[in-house]
C-alpha cells in the first residue's frame, strides 16, 4: 500500500493480506548479490520462527520470489520510538518547550515492554545487538515490540559472550 520505512539492508512496505484484510508490515530484503544480508535473513528467520512473545514482532510468513526475500510481520501501525521521539520533538519546540525528550512516564512504559521483550530473548539465549529507537516498534495501543533481529546472536551457553563488533555505531557503548 505503501513504503513505511527502509534500513541498510531492507525496505518495509505496508501490506494487506486479501483474505483476511489485515494489515501487515511486508519486509523486503534484495538477497541476490550479497551474502551477507542472505545470512542476516537467515538468522532472522531463525530468530522470527522460534519465538513467541507479546513484546516481540511476530512473523507471520515468509516467501521468496525473484532474487527477494519477504518477511510478513505484524503491522506496528505507531511506528518506531525513533519516529515517535522525532514528533514529539517537533510539538514540544512548535509549542514553545524546546527540545524536550519524551516525558518520564512514557518512558517507564516502553522500557518495561522492551526490557519483557529481551529477557524473553535473553531466555531463549538470543542477544539482539542492535537495539535502537528505530527497532523499538509502537502500536496504536500503546503496546511495544522489538524488532529487527537481522544481526542476533545465539549464545551456545548461558554464560556464552558475543564477541563480535556488530551493529549501529551511534548506539554501541563507547568502549566498543
Amino acid at each position: 500500500l505503501r513504503e513505511l520505512g527502509s534500513g541498510a539492508s531492507a525496505t518495509v512496505r505496508l501490506a494487506r493480506h486479501r483474505p483476511t484484510g489485515r494489515l501487515l508490515a511486508l519486509k523486503i530484503i534484495n538477497v541476490v548479490a550479497d551474502r551477507e544480508k542472505r545470512k542476516q535473513i537467515m538468522t532472522e528467520l531463525k530468530v522470527l520462527s522460534s519465538i513467541s512473545h507479546p513484546h516481540l514482532v511476530p512473523l507471520y510468513d515468509a516467501f521468496y520470489t525473484d532474487g527477494y526475500v519477504y518477511l510478513a510481520l505484524k503491522h506496528m501501525d505507531g511506528g518506531s520510538l525513533e519516529q515517535l521521539l522525532t514528533a514529539y520533538q517537533t510539538l514540544a519546540s512548535q509549542a514553545g518547550f524546546g527540545a524536550l525528550g519524551l516525558p518520564e512516564h512514557v518512558l517507564s512504559v516502553v522500557t518495561y515492554q522492551v526490557i519483557c521483550g529481551l529477557a524473553h530473548l535473553h531466555d531463549q539465549k538470543l542477544v539482539h545487538r542492535d537495539l535502537k529507537p528505530a527497532s523499538i516498534l509502537i502500536d496504536s495501543a500503546g503496546a511495544v515490540a522489538v524488532a529487527d533481529f537481522g544481526i542476533s546472536k545465539n549464545l551456545e551457553e548461558t554464560r556464552g559472550m558475543a564477541r563480535s563488533f556488530v551493529g549501529t555505531a551511534a548506539y554501541m557503548a563507547p568502549e566498543r
